[in-house]
């Protein structure tokens, strides 16, 4: 059996494995990316597989729940995203908000959804399988708070410009 079972996925890779869910009522072998180098580590592979699909099914109820909340909010923050856009191309000051809103939600969707399958999973099938996000996703969340910070630097030097040329304009 293997030390650990590590299924790590970005949000596009999350949102199409719950989408494949929802549509399938079941995980195929492509979706957990369990490896299988020999024949023992691929019937384990099928095992794991088979006892996560049963306990996907006895869940089934409350795993429908969650993984619409979490499609739902994934549209949710596309619509942040695009509110932002809106308010930057109108130049207002508050258009940092929609994407640091969007980008806080969608790492903290993800974090919800992997510690919920993680915790179903490690309870009912395996307690060395676990389901984390990439590294991509906190390098997405990094890089939208570096876009916020950066953003009101610019705004903070534009409104510092603006009064230095009011002032000038009032001195003469």
């Amino acid at each position: 059996m293997q030390d650990k079972v590590e299924i790590s996925e970005s949000h596009l890779n999350l949102y199409r494995l719950v989408s494949r869910y929802r549509q399938n009522k079941r995980l195929q072998s492509s979706n957990l990316k369990l490896p299988a180098k020999n024949k023992v580590q691929l019937f384990m592979d099928d095992l794991i597989l088979y006892l996560v699909n049963s306990e996907l099914n006895v869940h089934e109820g409350e795993l429908q729940q969650i993984t619409q909340i979490y499609q739902l909010s994934l549209w949710i923050i596309c619509v942040l995203y695009l509110l932002g856009v809106a308010l930057l191309l109108f130049n207002r000051y508050w258009s940092w908000l929609p994407f640091v809103l969007g980008a806080a939600s969608a790492s903290g969707f993800q974090v919800f959804i992997t510690h919920t399958l993680t915790e179903m999973v490690q309870k009912e099938v395996y307690s060395k399988m676990l389901f984390t996000y990439s590294w991509g996703s906190w390098a997405g969340f990094l890089l939208a708070l570096a876009g916020h910070l950066f953003y009101l630097d610019v705004c903070r030097y534009r409104a510092k410009g603006k009064a230095n040329k009011n002032k000038e304009a009032n001195n003469n």
